[in-house]
């Protein structure tokens, strides 16, 4: 879900965090850090 505060810089929160949690999260880490690495 966004973060309540900090979704406009893109930031996100996980309010049960577990191993499948982060599975499921995995492609959107990935997505996002290709995203940071372009800004450079």
């Amino acid at each position: 879900m966004p973060h309540p505060v900090y979704a406009p810089v893109g930031w996100v929160c996980v309010l049960n965090p577990a191993a499948v949690t982060f599975e499921g999260l995995r492609p959107l880490l990935q997505e996002a850090y290709e995203k940071a690495k372009g800004r450079r």
